[in-house]
């Protein structure tokens, strides 16, 4: 299913950033108050939101990202009225959200910047560039209960502090079936990667995981 979308625009220039510091995310449909626990809980494996997979020097991770920290994310710099974040957080639910990251491994040699992984020049370098830039939504798609979604929208993460690691958000859009994504059992992100040539990487996320996921509960959501 391919289906286009109304996105914000805070995500041409979308800044994920998610501490290292961790604090206890409290029990199933629990609500947290402070947004460094949250996003602490959102980068643990643990609570099934976030899916590493390794190949070689290379590690590639993918993040569901919930609604409520998508609406977070316009807020902190634009407040809204009630009537404009409730516009936005129905956008946000029906929409699927996810960060993919492509990062060094443990043992990989690359410091400075993963892009550079098996390359020897600069032409090569610059091409890989485009492709991850330009050319990712041709190389992704979400299945949800059987029914394939194409990416609306793939942006580049652009935040400081990234290291060797390089960022993209990813935008599904249920068109006709508005809460097909919202309510689905599975969501598998595919990654058909023909950029850093390791494949096809399926990365699962279970909608119990999601749904059951502490709620964020901030004054300005």
């Amino acid at each position: 299913m391919n289906s286009r979308s109304t996105v914000p625009v805070l995500l041409i220039a979308f800044c994920v950033t998610l501490p290292l510091s961790f604090a206890g995310c409290g029990r199933e449909g629990d609500a947290i108050r402070n947004i460094h626990s949250y996003l602490a809980c959102l980068k643990d494996e643990a609570h099934g939101l976030s899916r590493v997979k390794s190949y070689g020097s290379l590690a590639i991770r993918a993040r569901y990202l919930p609604p409520e920290y998508m609406l977070w994310q316009e807020l902190r710099s634009r407040p809204a009225s009630v009537a404009h974040r409730d516009s936005l957080f129905e956008l946000y639910r029906r929409n699927a959200y996810l960060l993919l990251r492509f990062e060094p491994s443990k043992d990989s040699p690359y410091e400075s910047d993963i892009i550079m992984a098996g390359l020897s020049s600069q032409t090569e370098y610059d091409a890989r560039q485009r492709e991850l830039n330009y050319g990712l939504k041709n190389y992704v798609y979400l299945r949800a209960d059987g029914l394939r979604y194409e990416a609306a929208l793939t942006a580049p993460e652009h935040a400081q502090g990234m290291g060797a690691a390089r960022s993209f958000i990813l935008v599904f859009n249920p068109g006709d079936r508005p809460n097909a994504l919202l309510d689905a059992e599975t969501l598998d992100l595919v990654f058909e990667d023909r950029i850093f040539g390791t494949g096809i990487s399926h990365f699962i996320f279970h909608g119990a995981d999601i749904r059951s996921f502490p709620r964020l509960d901030l004054p300005e959501l």
